[in-house]
């Protein structure tokens, strides 16, 4: 569930912090990230188009 997801991504965040590496590169390597999610699926999580794509609208739900 969510903790698990949040523990996964919490260790790999942290060691891409302590010793560098790409935070991407060692999600698509883990075992348990690869049972959960297809490549494709892992990409669509690292489309920043989406965000810029929505951005004008997040700053106006904002107020900026």
């Amino acid at each position: 569930g969510r903790e698990a997801a949040y523990a996964i991504v919490q260790r790999h965040a942290m060691e891409v912090w302590e010793r560098g590496g790409d935070f991407r590169q060692l999600l698509q390597a883990d075992p348990e990230v690869k049972a959960l999610l297809s490549d494709g699926e892992l990409d669509t999580c690292f489309n920043f188009d989406n965000l810029r794509k929505n951005i004008n609208a997040i700053f106006k739900r904002l107020g900026i």
